[in-house]
């Protein structure tokens, strides 16, 4: 099985990483006082050694982007994949 370094040297299998492709924060507004929901798409190829990490990484989004907006929520493709198949 294939192996990469990990950033404190620590090896690790391929298969062990987590990847998305894109990542969706979304607003859902508020139309009683005119303000619109919207969605911001970051894309690209995000890897992860393990789900703390990503939930890190989320938590990371949602506080920058809590600047823009009063209740961002963060959501990987993997996650809005599995909800569009319902």
């Amino acid at each position: 099985m294939p192996e990469c370094l990990h950033t404190k040297g620590e090896k690790i299998t391929m298969s062990a990483i987590i990847e998305e492709k894109y990542v969706e924060i979304y607003d859902p507004g508020d139309p009683s006082v005119g303000i619109e929901n919207a969605t911001w798409t970051i894309s690209g190829d995000f890897f992860f050694e393990d789900k703390q990490e990503k939930e890190e990484f989320r938590q990371s989004l949602k506080e920058a982007f809590e600047l823009v907006t009063d209740c961002p929520k963060v959501m990987f493709q993997t996650e809005i994949d599995a909800m569009e198949e319902f």
